[in-house]
């Protein structure tokens, strides 16, 4: 039989995975799935695949579900939702079965990012509230009082993103939310572009955030900064630092390091030189430039018209703390790669014509999940034995095998 051509309608038959991550115990892969559906509307789902293949699915309708993690303790997975109007929340579902429960009750906004504390008992997450004048209340109230829309006032060149629209002058915040009383407040806002990176210390009572200081990062030097956030809001800038960007900060299990990518060049605004990974002490007494002697950008992206971009962090520590799990990304190529903290050298853990988009650990440091993509065939989750060297991936879902087939 004679193989069709592929067609722009096509795309709609395209089911696209991303966000893989593995539980602890290194067995089951959590994951999103998206779809266009028959009602030209594209909805995503929250799925699993074990080592043997078999899927399920943990989320149903026609919402949008996406960033599923698991609880450190395994025994949840809260992920976003919108199963209400231009109101993303979070949901919790039992690792043991039963129907999601929202745990928060967050206005009209954008809910970007969240993670578990290592006690299971917290989750911090980023959210930027709407603009009250343009929220859907607003706007009802208005039609039922037939009065006009207000005008949007901008104030800043920074006002609006692609896929979320205008957003004025709001700013995202970092929360934390209470588990036991689904109870949560703002524990800090001071980036004035509202953009973080963060990571929680192993007690669970403290953060890592870094983010610019400058009050118009545009035009001037570049100063990233990293702090520690209490929950009670009060930070203490961590000294000693590199001038320049600063950004996937990460702290190592045992708490005594951390890691963030970095680029010294504090007028480098369009990111034309590599971002390398550093590591210091709380103190800023010893801090290194891990990879300045290796060519590789560890913040850049293999570009694909059929990955779907939005995951989480690119580097990971390894659970033992003896070294960190990093993205490579060069010729079109995305692969996966260790750098040893003795050796302080990079070591590609896959090769080939391919892209391997990182996903976490597990908890033994032996398995990560990620989503396997080749030039002729559309990404699928799959699972690295990081302890058997350059090895392969093994690819544990085919939602994509028969139109791939048909082609």
């Amino acid at each position: 039989m004679q193989n069709k051509k592929v067609l722009s309608e096509d795309l709609l038959r395209f089911q696209i995975v991303s966000d893989p991550q593995i539980n602890s115990e290194g067995t089951s892969i959590l994951f999103s799935k998206r779809v266009v559906n028959s009602k030209n509307k594209t909805v995503s789902h929250l799925f699993t695949v074990d080592l043997n293949h078999k899927v399920t699915q943990w989320t149903q309708g026609e919402s949008v579900n996406t960033f599923g993690r698991w609880s450190s303790d395994g025994s949840n997975v809260a992920f976003i939702s919108m199963r209400e109007e231009k109101k993303f929340q979070i949901y919790l579902i039992s690792t043991s079965g039963g129907e999601a429960k929202k745990v928060t009750d967050l206005p009209e906004g954008v809910l970007s990012y969240f993670k578990w504390s290592p006690d299971s008992k917290k989750i911090v997450f980023i959210f930027r509230e709407g603009l009250q004048e343009f929220t859907e209340k607003a706007k009802k109230e208005r039609e039922e009082k037939g009065l006009s829309q207000p005008p949007f006032i901008i104030e800043t060149g920074w006002h609006r993103l692609d896929g979320e629209g205008y957003f004025g002058h709001a700013r995202n915040a970092i929360y934390c939310l209470d588990i036991q009383t689904n109870k949560y407040h703002k524990i800090y806002d001071h980036c004035k572009m509202g953009f973080y990176s963060l990571d929680w210390l192993p007690d669970s009572q403290s953060l890592l955030v870094s983010h610019s200081v400058q009050p118009n990062p545009w035009g001037k030097k570049i100063d990233d900064r990293i702090f520690r956030v209490y929950l009670d809001g009060k930070s203490e800038e961590l000294r000693g630092l590199p001038k320049g960007r600063k950004a996937e900060v990460l702290c190592s299990p045992d708490g005594t390091w951390f890691s963030y990518l970095g680029n010294e060049d504090e007028l480098d605004h369009f990111g034309s030189k590599n971002l390398n990974l550093y590591l210091s002490d709380f103190n800023g007494k010893t801090v290194s430039c891990l990879t300045q002697n290796q060519d590789y950008c560890l913040g850049a992206w293999s570009i694909s018209d059929t990955n779907d971009m939005k995951c989480s962090e690119i580097t990971h520590w390894d659970p033992s703390g003896r070294g960190i799990f990093v993205s490579l990304c060069q010729h079109g190529e995305s692969q996966v790669g260790f750098l040893d903290l003795k050796e302080k050298n990079i070591k590609p853990l896959t090769k080939g014509k391919h892209t391997v988009l990182i996903g976490n650990v597990s908890s033994d440091g032996k398995k990560m999940g990620c989503v396997y993509t080749t030039p002729v065939a559309i990404g699928e989750i799959g699972v690295l034995d990081l302890d058997q060297g350059a090895g392969g991936v093994r690819v544990l879902t085919s939602f994509n095998k028969e139109y791939l087939e048909s082609i």
